[in-house]
């Protein structure tokens, strides 16, 4: 099973599959094609439909008043910030998300 799943695929690829950064019916579709030998390497269309399921999902996020994602926390503890219950605009995301423009 492992030769017939990860011919033509590197690692990271395939976890972007398995991760559902492609909708899992496409996942499936793509995994079907390379199992059967349709496709057997990745390809441009491939990286096209990673980048852009990632962009819609992360549009949905975008605040258009302060030109960057949107992530609300919750109020549960976390170790590196005193946040609570309030909406955050995470530098690093927001920069991943102008690089996939």
């Amino acid at each position: 099973m492992g030769d017939v799943f990860t011919r033509g695929l590197s690692r990271r690829s395939a976890l972007k599959i398995i991760s559902g950064a492609i909708p899992a019916a496409t996942s499936l579709r793509l995994m079907s094609q390379v199992a059967s030998g349709e496709s057997s390497v990745w390809n441009a269309d491939w990286d096209r439909a990673v980048i852009l399921a990632d962009t819609r999902k992360l549009d949905e996020s975008f605040d258009e008043e302060a030109a960057l994602l949107k992530r609300t926390i919750g109020h549960e503890y976390r170790y590196h910030t005193n946040l609570r219950n309030t909406v955050a605009h995470p530098t690093r995301d927001s920069l991943g998300y102008a690089l996939l423009l």
